[in-house]
């Protein structure tokens, strides 16, 4: 499916959301993702093509991919989809992937995101948000600087029960620090016995916390899991 780049916005310091008007009917479920084609000059050993999370609602009129930029090392596709001018026309795949809401209703949503993995989640809360449906939302998110939480405006607006983990807070910073742990997860499921834990972030944070979740009893088919590859940090 082909889509035309509208304008970008950043969010947070090197972090932007790319929006894009789709050319043709277009339906996902919040939560996927897809992959993107960027011809581009000179491409890397890394390739022209990506796979991004759409971080937008499917109520929204336009489509967006919100991601970090950590300077020198950014690939050349990331540098070139950082510059695409207005107008530029894109390939995006059919939507994919399972980390989607549940159909019940009445099942409480326990978030865990570290970093820019907040972006499906942000699909999924604004989808709710724009439709009007009520869910027990619970979100744990783990940034580096308070400044890296981004999309909180919705997060507040659903009224989600939030707790922000800040790796190198400030000092007047008096909520949770470090990083997400196993313990804080377990003690947001022990409110409800029927419950989905999405773990959404870098790949390492994301592969020892389902370790430590399963070795405490909490049933594989009770996680749902999106990783980010390339991201080693919040």
């Amino acid at each position: 499916m082909q889509v035309r780049f509208d304008h970008k916005t950043e969010v947070a310091p090197g972090i932007v959301s790319l929006f894009f008007e789709p050319l043709e009917p277009y339906r996902h479920i919040a939560g996927q993702f897809v992959e993107i084609n960027l011809q581009h000059a000179h491409p890397d050993s890394r390739g022209i093509r990506r796979w991004f999370t759409l971080s937008s609602a499917p109520e929204e009129p336009l489509l967006s991919i919100t991601t970090r930029y950590t300077g020198k090392n950014n690939s050349s596709f990331k540098r070139s989809f950082a510059n695409l001018h207005k107008d530029t026309v894109l390939s995006f795949s059919p939507p994919e992937g399972d980390f989607t809401l549940p159909r019940d209703r009445h099942t409480k949503l326990i978030f865990v995101a570290g970093g820019i993995g907040v972006t499906p989640i942000h699909s999924m809360v604004n989808h709710l948000l724009l439709t009007g449906e009520q869910r027990d939302v619970r979100l744990i998110y783990g940034v580096n600087t308070l400044q890296d939480a981004i999309f909180m405006e919705v997060f507040d607006e659903y009224q989600a029960d939030v707790e922000l983990v800040v790796a190198n807070p400030d000092k007047d910073w008096q909520g949770a620090t470090g990083f997400i742990t196993a313990d804080t997860v377990l003690a947001a499921t022990q409110s409800s016995n029927d419950y989905l834990v999405y773990l959404s972030g870098p790949e390492p944070m994301i592969e020892k916390l389902y370790k430590e979740l399963t070795a405490a009893g909490v049933s594989g088919k009770r996680i749902k899991t999106d990783y980010f590859p390339g991201y080693v940090n919040v």
